[in-house]
């Protein structure tokens, strides 16, 4: 079987996918990573874009980073967020990140 296995429940599949993309960086193991990138884009959501934002800061996801961001450029997803326990923690632990992602949605003068 070539590819990520189906996990049903976001939380399990969310860890999942955060101990594979962790291994196949430490192994240099680009097409499973980026198949777990393209997994995880697809459960970007209010719940899970704090944790996905994290994993890319730790594992240098530049394209997952992005598709993050674009959430995050709706108001209402952002204004959600900014709401969530997730967010505060992520403020904490990865304060430059917060910082390259607002400096993204906010719009230019």
């Amino acid at each position: 079987m070539d590819g990520v296995p189906r996990i049903d429940d976001v939380s399990s599949m969310l860890t999942a996918a955060v101990g594979i993309v962790a291994a196949a960086d430490q192994y240099d193991l680009l097409r499973l990573r980026m198949m777990c990138e393209k997994k995880l884009c697809k459960h970007i959501n209010v719940s899970t874009v704090t944790v996905i934002l994290a994993l890319t800061e730790q594992h240098g996801c530049d394209w997952l980073k992005k598709a993050c961001s674009e959430f995050l450029g709706c108001l209402d997803n952002l204004r959600a967020v900014v709401a969530t326990d997730g967010f505060d923690h992520l403020c904490r632990s990865c304060p430059t990140l917060m910082k390259d992602i607002i400096l993204g949605v906010l719009p230019a003068k």
